[in-house]
Parts: structure tokens; C-alpha cells; sequence
């Protein structure tokens, strides 16, 4: 009986894992910034993208959305793609996208990637974060910071773009 319980309850657990989550509405953004050459594979990256126009209420119009609708706004999806083909982000381990308003020392992690592959190419695929971040749509603008750890130091400065959405509960 116990073995079955615990199946059950392992089973109701997973049954989730890899299901896209269910949103009200969807913000999407994108940005794009320079990775810049010589990153030490030593040292963790931190490059900050500031006033990305922040269109909230603009886009939960357009889904038909109220504010008194909005639970909590949470990380969905996101890639971070080269701009130019033919350059790889294998130079890339791991990844984070965190948010932030006005402090940049106040900021909620939205998406990451952790073990990026060694054969990566173009693209990195971004897993969500699900802390409520709605505290820093409130403005006009927002800001990200992208934290890399890179396995060794990219051979030229790359041009990127980072395409997320934000999904409203």
C-alpha cells in the first residue's frame, strides 16, 4: 500500500514537468546588447540593459485584461539568440535574467539556464522563474541584468537579442 501511495504522489508531482504554464495574458519583450570579448571564464558577467520600455498596460488592453485581473506576473519563456549567423554561444555555461525597476540592487530573477551544452549554437532556449515580479512593471521603463558564466572568453564582441515573455496569472 505504501508503494502505491508514494507512486501516486510521485506521479501527481511530475505530471506537470515540461507543460507550458497557463497565463491570463502574455508580455512579451525584446532587447538586444553586445556580449563583449574577453569575458574571464573565471569571473561571472553581469551586463545591465536599462529603460526597456515597459507597455504593460498597453498589452493587457489588448488581451482584454484588467489590472484587477493580474494575480501576480511571472517569468514564462525566453532565448537569447545571436543577431549575426554563424556565431556560436557555446562560450556560454550557465545563464540568468533577473528584473529590476528602479534599483538595480533590488532585482527578481526571471528566467535561467543552467549546463548550457558545449555544442550550442545560435540560440539558448531560457527556463522561467516563477517569483511574482509585478512589483517592477509599475513604471514606465524596467531593466534586466543577464549574469553569464562563461566556459572560456568569446573570440569577438557578439551582438545579441533577448526575446522573454512574461506570463500574467
Amino acid at each position: 500500500m505504501k508503494k502505491i501511495s508514494l507512486l501516486l504522489l510521485l506521479s501527481f508531482m511530475f505530471s506537470n514537468c515540461g507543460k507550458e504554464l497557463i497565463t491570463i495574458a502574455d508580455l512579451p519583450y525584446t532587447t538586444q546588447f553586445e556580449i563583449p570579448v574577453g569575458l574571464n571564464p573565471f569571473t561571472i558577467w553581469e551586463l545591465s540593459v536599462d529603460d526597456i520600455p515597459n507597455e504593460r498596460l498597453a498589452r493587457l488592453n489588448a488581451a482584454n485584461v484588467t489590472e484587477d485581473e493580474v494575480e501576480k506576473i511571472v517569468g514564462k519563456i525566453g532565448r537569447i539568440s545571436t543577431i549575426f549567423s554563424g556565431v556560436n554561444l557555446d562560450f556560454i555555461q550557465e545563464i540568468t535574467v533577473e528584473i529590476f525597476s528602479d534599483n538595480i540592487d533590488d532585482s527578481t530573477e526571471i528566467l535561467y539556464r543552467e549546463q548550457v551544452g558545449a555544442n550550442t549554437g545560435e540560440t539558448i532556449g531560457l527556463n522561467a522563474s516563477l517569483p511574482d515580479v509585478s512589483r517592477h512593471l509599475e513604471g514606465e521603463t524596467f531593466g534586466i541584468i543577464v549574469t553569464i558564466r562563461p566556459r572560456r572568453s568569446a573570440s569577438q564582441t557578439i551582438p545579441v537579442q533577448l526575446d522573454f515573455t512574461l506570463g500574467v496569472l
